[in-house]
């Protein structure tokens, strides 16, 4: 079955199985010129050391279009996989003017999603759960310039993804602590 160029498939004796469209990191990996490069093990990194921190020169107008249309494209592909959702988030928020540090990140995210472009979402049978339990993180002051936290929530249903999301807290958080608060308190 075929919804939103998603594929659903059913299993008699499992459940179902729900399979983002791969085209969109097709499309990215030959845009970036990736197809020979080996897959990464995780979607982001925190920091990429001095000389990544230093490189803030903006992207020409070809590559910014590039840039663009591979975020684009992943901002769609992230409703169905929490797991970059953050990282999509930082790159979408770069697109204003984007940089070649945010170029590196975006081609380390495409480089895990190369490698993981199968991985979907199991909807196993399971019992009635009796509650829906939701759960929330927060990275705090993520951002340099506004130093706003950014929270991510999951709600499950047994072993259900309901929905997920990441976004960005509207005050700035002045701990930890009271980040997670704030993310918990949307999760709720």
């Amino acid at each position: 079955l075929s919804f939103l160029n998603r594929e659903i498939r059913y299993s008699a004796n499992r459940g179902y199985s729900w399979y983002p469209n791969p085209r969109h990191v097709d499309e990215c990996v030959e845009d970036l010129g990736l197809s020979e490069a080996k897959p990464v093990a995780a979607p982001g990194v925190k920091d990429g050391g001095p000389a990544l921190r230093e490189s803030a020169d903006l992207l020409d107008k070809e590559e910014t279009a590039r840039y663009m249309r591979c975020v684009g494209r992943l901002t769609y592909f992230s409703i169905d996989r929490y797991d970059i959702m953050f990282v999509v988030r930082l790159l979408a928020s770069c697109l204003k003017t984007p940089t070649v540090l945010d170029q590196l990140r975006l081609k380390h995210l495409v480089k895990y999603l190369k490698g993981t472009s199968t991985w979907c979402l199991e909807f196993a049978f399971q019992d009635a759960p009796r509650a829906i339990i939701g759960y929330s993180d927060s990275d705090w002051a993520v951002c340099e310039r506004t130093r706003r936290s950014v929270s991510s929530e999951v709600v499950m249903r047994g072993s259900h993804q309901i929905c997920a999301w990441v976004s960005g807290q509207s005050v700035v958080a002045l701990s930890s602590g009271e980040a997670e608060y704030y993310a918990l308190l949307r999760a709720a």
